[in-house]
């Protein structure tokens, strides 16, 4: 009986090491794994992020287009549009799939952005007749706008909060 397990010796310790071997790559494959998923959920967070201010800014360029065109030159206005629709709809799914746990803040983002939106297409539809605001329709949609403004801002800084705390998670500084 000595005799067998001495010669099985050998072939156990290359069995042993073998398995040992695969449970270490089996491991090896799934920090590695880990690892990739959190460096893609980290630039999906940062891409979010980064959208935020994209649509700030794009709103913040209609405004400006609006306030310099759309009562001198309406045609102006409509060449220079750039609704920030589609950094919008990027956030959202970004937001859906990513960090579920923010999505109830795209409410606070769109309080300010669905009613710029809004105006904003109004106003278009009356420059594409090419009419154009007076003075005083003007400033009272401007003083509007920088309120939508206001709320947009506030909803873009929750989001941005929210981002940055799950980008600290995954760092491991949480």
């Amino acid at each position: 009986m000595a005799e067998i397990f001495k010669e099985l010796v050998p072939s156990l310790n290359i069995i042993l090491g073998a398995l040992m071997a695969l449970v270490g790559a089996r491991y090896q494959s799934w920090v590695n794994n880990r690892a990739e998923k959190a460096r893609l959920k980290c630039e999906k967070l940062e891409r979010a992020y980064k959208l935020c201010q994209a649509i700030y800014d794009g709103h913040r360029k209609e405004v400006n287009n609006a306030k310099q065109h759309i009562a001198s030159s309406p045609k102006k206005f409509i060449e220079n549009r750039k609704h920030p629709g589609t950094e919008m709809s990027e956030l959202k799914m970004l937001i859906r799939c990513y960090i579920p746990s923010l999505t109830t803040s795209l409410v606070e983002i769109d309080k300010g952005h669905a009613p710029l939106k809004k105006d904003l297409r109004e106003i278009e539809d009356i420059a594409l007749q090419n009419k154009a605001l007076t003075a005083a329709e003007l400033k009272t949609k401007l003083a509007i706008w920088e309120n939508h403004l206001k709320s947009l801002s506030h909803g873009s800084n929750i989001i941005k909060a929210g981002l940055e705390k799950e980008l600290r998670k995954l760092a491991g500084g949480a």
